[in-house]
Formats: structure tokens, C-alpha cells, sequence
């Protein structure tokens, strides 16, 4: 039911299930999930203390109770439910990347920085990982390195349409007189649906053909 969108069908079997009997850390974490999918957040959070209580060393309900208080602007609560996730499962990528994403999110970009270079040490070709990355660096002036982390990210994701644009910005920030690739990747990027992508490429790239960018 879950893996078909349906988290209210999956709610009234899990009902039953804990009503017979089936008070298990999985079955209380299942049912916060389609809780979250429902968006209740309060019986999802409700549901992942139990599992938690059941079952303190399954890092799953920490994960999932950190989603629900990210969603509620609870950036602390999640950091702490991340962190006590990655002290029970070290080497889940995605652990660092989300908890990353909320550090970003509270201005503490050193210890997104250190996250996100975790999460590429787990798993190399993370488009997430490095565009997030590239991100920090942009924002740092960083552009050459931004540069390569937006590259990386699209060697990852074709398709990413975000990493197009942003490798476009780094590239006119390091050379604005020579706009032939970043109007290739801003072409790409308008093509993918980017929204912004259409006014810089008009400010910058009138005289440019519409080709297809060049591997990366």
C-alpha cells in the first residue's frame, strides 16, 4: 500500500496488525511513515517514539523522526535525531546528507561542509552531495571548485537541470567575456525546465546557437 500511495489503506492495515497483537519497533515505524505521508505529523512522531522505546538500536525511527521535525521547522530536535541515527548506522550516506541540508538550513555551512564530504566518501557520485556542496563554495566565491562539484553532479544527473544552471553561474563568475559553455549549460538548463534560465540567457547569450553542451 505504501509503495503504491496509498498511506491511508496501509494506516487501517497497521491498525489491525498493533491491535492483534503486533506491537513490534517495525510495525510503529511503518505507520509513522504513512503518517508522514498523510502529513500527521503528530501521530507520526507519536508512532516513531514508540518505535524508538521498542527498539533503541534501529536507526530507521530516528531518521524518520528527524523528517517530521525538519518538516516542522525543528531544525535542532532533527539535527539531534540525525546525529543519533549516524551513531547507530555510520555508514548511511544518506544520514549525512539530509542532516547536511539541515545545517545549511540554520547558517552552519562548516558543518554542512564536513556532511556533505562524508556523504561523497560513502557514495562518490551523490549528485546531491556535490551539488549541495558546490553550493557552499559558490556562496564562499569559491568558483573553481564550485565549478567541479556542479560538473560532478552533472556527470552523476544529465537530466539535473539545478546543476546545469549553477555550473553556468560559477563559469560566468570566473570568466564572464567567454559565455560559449555556460551558455551551453544554460541552454541545457532551460531545456530541462529550469525557470531562471531563459533571462540569463537572454542577457547573455543572444548570439549563441542553441546547441547541445558538450559532455561533461
Amino acid at each position: 500500500m505504501l509503495e503504491n500511495q496509498q498511506p491511508r489503506q496501509a494506516v487501517e492495515l497497521l491498525n489491525r496488525a498493533i491491535k492483534n497483537g503486533g506491537e513490534s519497533a517495525d510495525l510503529f515505524n511503518m505507520r509513522g511513515v504513512a503518517y508522514f505521508s498523510l502529513q500527521e505529523f503528530d501521530n507520526a512522531l507519536l508512532d516513531y517514539d514508540r518505535a524508538i522505546a521498542l527498539d533503541k538500536r534501529n536507526y530507521k525511527p530516528f531518521y524518520n523522526r528527524a523528517l517530521v521535525k525538519e518538516a516542522l521547522q525543528n531544525y535542532q530536535g532533527a539535527i539531534e535525531d540525525y546525529s543519533q541515527a549516524i551513531a547507530l548506522a555510520i555508514d548511511e550516506a544518506d544520514l549525512y546528507l539530509n542532516r547536511a541540508a539541515v545545517f545549511a538550513t540554520t547558517g552552519d555551512t562548516a558543518a554542512a561542509f564536513r556532511d556533505l564530504n562524508k556523504t561523497l566518501e560513502l557514495r562518490p557520485e551523490d549528485a546531491m552531495a556535490h551539488y549541495n556542496r558546490g553550493n557552499i563554495l559558490y556562496r564562499n566565491a569559491e568558483w573553481p571548485a564550485a565549478s567541479e562539484d556542479f560538473r560532478a553532479a552533472i556527470r552523476a544527473d544529465a537530466k539535473f537541470a539545478r546543476a546545469h544552471f549553477a555550473l553556468a553561474l560559477s563559469l560566468l563568475q570566473q570568466s564572464p567575456e567567454q559565455s560559449e559553455q555556460p551558455c551551453l549549460h544554460l541552454q541545457q538548463a532551460k531545456r530541462l525546465g529550469h525557470p531562471e534560465a531563459e533571462a540569463l540567457l537572454e542577457k547573455y547569450c543572444r548570439n549563441t546557437s542553441d546547441q547541445t553542451p558538450n559532455k561533461q
